[in-house]
């Protein structure tokens, strides 16, 4: 039985729909339906989380449907013991995909990082505000060398101000918005940054739409939401048509 016929059995037999396991992983029904055919190339990530929607262990859902332990039947011990051995090289094949993605992910997010750093300070540099302080080296001997570096520093007002301008920038909100470097203490001003961005251009839209507040947006929406809507918009048809028949 292959890993996806697996899935299927453990799912059907608790007659959970594909629609159902798609909303407890929380994807879309048709990204669940192209996990489930995905079958053994299926990440270990993607088979736990399955399982896990299913109330099933790792282990309990790669092997349902196989013969119980202690059976004596060696045509099925046989065919168990082939199925362990392909089993222990899928998860060592998985592995070592697995190691191959987080270094990946390491040089994803130095790279980031990099571009984010990079752009705040050519940003700075062309600040008026801007406080440049020289800096001259020291050799073994604790003499100046020749030459120095120029440091660059801000007040606080004038950082806000920069970091207003970076993430005003498109490409700079798709950077932050990965959520990569979200967990470096460095960065924090940045999404802070970003959410007053976000804000100031959701309250703006809203006031477009003719609403108070970006609150009272939201508010609607998320009504909208519990409602089993797409959208305020959809659910605001939706109730004008209910007071026009009444009338």
């Amino acid at each position: 039985m292959s890993l996806s016929d697996k899935i299927r059995a453990a799912r059907e037999s608790q007659r959970v729909s594909q629609s159902e396991l798609a909303k407890r992983l929380e994807i879309d029904p048709p990204a669940y339906h192209r996990l489930e055919k995905r079958g053994e190339k299926l990440s270990i990530e993607q088979v736990e989380k399955i399982a896990t929607a299913l109330g099933m262990s790792y282990i309990e859902l790669l092997t349902y449907g196989e013969t119980p332990k202690g059976s004596t039947d060696q045509g099925e011990v046989a065919k168990l013991a082939e199925e362990n051995q392909r089993l222990n090289q899928w998860l060592k094949e998985r592995g070592e995909l697995l190691d191959t993605y987080k270094d990946k992910y390491v040089q994803a997010v130095e790279a980031i990082a990099d571009v984010i750093e990079s752009i705040y300070l050519n940003t700075l540099v062309k600040h008026p505000n801007r406080i440049e302080t020289k800096v001259h080296d020291v050799d073994d001997d604790g003499k100046l060398k020749s030459g120095y570096n120029i440091k660059l520093d801000c007040s606080e007002e004038t950082k806000q101000e920069v970091l207003e301008e970076v993430v005003s920038k498109y490409y700079v909100r798709e950077l932050l918005d990965t959520g990569l470097i979200e967990k470096d203490e460095y960065f924090k001003p940045f999404y802070d940054a970003l959410d007053k961005y976000y804000y100031a251009q959701n309250t703006e839209n809203a006031l477009k739409l003719g609403f108070a507040s970006a609150e009272e947006w939201d508010e609607l929406n998320r009504e909208a939401k519990e409602k089993g809507f797409d959208d305020w918009f959809v659910y605001y048809k939706y109730l004008a048509e209910q007071n026009k028949n009444r009338l």
